[in-house]
């Protein structure tokens, strides 16, 4: 699969929902770039795969942060929640 543009735009919940905060400043950091590269890929405008996938792979961890804060609570049953 290619983390291109194209497919970034096509995202149904974009990068922005989902980054961690502070997130778009440590791509600029790790990649040297200016303020708005980062951004600009996440939004789809242009293509960068090794920042996607560093971004990606920050999502990931932020996942597995929230999954391990979570399991320290007991499982109740999930309200139904109206449209």
């Amino acid at each position: 699969m290619e983390l291109n543009a194209a497919f970034i735009k096509s995202l149904k919940i974009p990068f922005s929902e989902v980054l961690p905060n502070g997130a778009l400043r440590m791509l600029q950091n790790e990649f040297q770039s200016s303020e708005h590269t980062p951004s600009k890929v996440l939004q789809g405008a242009w293509t960068n795969e090794p920042i996607v996938q560093s971004a990606l792979n920050m999502v990931r961890g932020h996942r597995n942060l929230l999954n391990r804060f979570l399991e320290q609570f007991p499982e109740q049953p999930h309200p139904i929640q109206e449209p």
